[in-house]
């Protein structure tokens, strides 16, 4: 008996908190869309092999944000911060097949197009990789300009018989090796 009425409070516990606390989709709908994690994901397994690379039907590319803001033949189709405007989320919500986005396969779920339409609905923001690239470019040792280093001193200058030669007696010695003749 007694233990029963700890499961039932254990239970009415759990009940409680599983109504206080809200969904995991809930905490997301009020977190902005992570592009990377949520948004790319969905254009690259269902719209770029159609809309992507080689391929651009109807003119409209959907793998890099200066061609998926420009639009296609059907005009722009993402248009920042106006979801219910933007002809990508009429054309993945249409009931025809032969409108509906994509044409092939199962139609996006309904937890997918409202990542989209969040996605738009806050500006459309992609990662401006253009910028991340040349910010890594500066430090790599082949974008540094050209310029001739003063060979280091050395301890014994005779043996050197070239600049090079500096350079390496330089790493012995600091390594602690010596020459001797």
């Amino acid at each position: 008996m007694r233990q029963a009425r700890r499961l039932l409070s254990l239970a009415a516990w759990i009940g409680l908190i599983t109504l206080i606390a809200p969904s995991p989709r809930a905490q997301r709908a009020s977190e902005p869309v992570d592009f990377a994690r949520e948004v790319n994901p969905i254009l690259q397994q269902r719209c770029v092999s159609c809309h992507g690379g080689e391929t651009r039907r109807g003119g409209l590319r959907l793998d890099r944000a200066a061609d998926a803001l420009r639009g296609g033949d059907s005009g722009q189709v993402i248009i920042p911060g106006k979801a219910q405007d933007s002809l990508l989320i009429e054309k993945i919500h249409a009931s025809s097949l032969a409108e509906r986005m994509p044409p092939k396969g199962d139609p996006l779920s309904q937890e997918q197009i409202s990542v989209l339409r969040r996605w738009i609905d806050e500006g459309a923001r992609w990662p401006d990789v253009s910028t991340e690239a040349t910010k890594a470019r500066p430090s790599h040792w082949s974008f540094q300009p050209i310029n001739r280093p003063r060979p280091p001193e050395v301890m014994d200058p005779d043996w050197c018989r070239n600049p090079i030669d500096r350079w390496v007696l330089a790493r012995l010695e600091q390594s602690g090796f010596s020459l001797d003749r």
